[in-house]
């Protein structure tokens, strides 16, 4: 059954982002167990459970701080995955510039991409860590004005930006899978 680069090159990333997701999934069900065995092992009455759940004031909050830390996990997945494509565009670079310019020119060439681009993948993953653990700081030291709409309209816009990074950088990677790599017989 012939297949192409390209969908081969695009099962391969989409079957990585659904492996990501099954496990975010399966970290969430394991964080409701042990969020669950917490709050088990408080000796509340059931009356008072279900006067501090009905209130309007604890039902907000919690809308509110998960509308937050779900935009928060969207944005770590959309990190790692912007890392991957990057590396993947790194080695396509790499190998266009060795193929394209023989010798020691091509050396020093794909040396200074690998800087260029490990740059880049440094400040993704630096300003998304300190981003969120200012997030969750922020949450930590007071949770009714750190979910406030300009913290989660302004990480929903990172989502998007990533978003379109990903897309661009995917379809880099692809022209040059399609215009440069050719399929070698074992």
């Amino acid at each position: 059954m012939p297949i192409s680069s390209a969908k081969f090159y695009l099962t391969n990333q989409l079957t990585t982002y659904l492996a990501i997701a099954l496990f975010l999934a399966l970290q969430a069900i394991n964080g409701i167990i042990i969020l669950g065995t917490y709050l088990l092992s408080y000796s509340v009455t059931t009356s008072e459970l279900s006067e501090i759940i009905n209130s309007s004031k604890f039902t907000s909050l919690v809308s509110e701080i998960s509308a937050y830390m779900i935009s928060i996990g969207i944005f770590l997945v959309l990190a790692a995955i912007s890392f991957v494509v990057m590396i993947i565009l790194l080695v396509m670079i790499s190998q266009v510039i060795i193929n394209l310019l023989p010798g020691f020119k091509s050396k020093g060439l794909v040396n200074i991409v690998r800087i260029i681009i490990g740059i880049i993948c440094y400040l993704i993953i630096g300003n998304t860590f300190s981003f969120i653990f200012n997030s969750l700081l922020k949450i930590k030291d007071n949770p009714f004005t750190a979910t406030s709409n300009f913290d989660l309209s302004s990480l929903w816009m990172s989502n998007g930006v990533s978003v379109l990074v990903i897309l661009v950088i995917t379809a880099i990677n692809l022209y040059l899978l399609k215009r440069f790599f050719e399929a070698k017989a074992n």
